[in-house]
């Protein structure tokens, strides 16, 4: 665990880092492909989530996930996109293979 001081000094030790990267050294962190993505997030902030599916008129759409959790204890809402670590789960999961009732429904 990190002492106080040293979450002080995070924000500036990052800018110092990621303050000086060229725009396509951004881009190449950004789709990095161990890069943490929503449900690792929710998995590491976040207790007692349930993930909630579909919407009663089309279906599940793979790419966005949402539930109810508690984060430090409040009941909250957490909704992000999600995407495949592997091509298969991509597929599945990103907006170039919705379907196409999907990308009507969220154009509505």
């Amino acid at each position: 665990m990190r002492s106080r001081s040293s979450k002080k000094n995070a924000p500036n030790s990052n800018l110092r880092f990621y303050g000086n990267l060229t725009p396509w050294q951004r881009v190449m962190i950004a789709r990095h492909p161990q890069r943490p993505y929503t449900l690792d997030y929710i998995r590491a902030i976040c207790t007692d989530f349930i993930e909630l599916h579909g919407d009663r008129s089309f279906s599940d759409d793979a790419a966005l996930v949402g539930g109810l959790a508690r984060f430090e204890g409040t009941p909250v809402v957490v909704i992000g996109q999600q995407k495949g670590r592997t091509v298969q789960d991509r597929c599945t999961g990103t907006s170039a293979c919705r379907t196409r009732k999907a990308t009507e429904k969220r154009c509505v």
